[in-house]
């Protein structure tokens, strides 16, 4: 609809880019975190008794 409106539509592209940069950036990051927080809860740390 911009471009038909003859509205300059390349910042709004750009934006939208970094936008979903971003948000793939942070999925991986939670996928991760959720990865380790799985990893700690099925194999707890020893402690060793003095």
């Amino acid at each position: 609809m911009l471009q038909r409106a003859g509205v300059p539509t390349a910042s709004a592209e750009l934006l939208l880019v970094r936008m979903r940069a971003k948000v793939d950036n942070l999925c991986r990051e939670r996928d991760a975190l959720k990865k380790a927080a799985t990893g700690q809860a099925t194999h707890p740390i020893e402690i060793q008794r003095t």
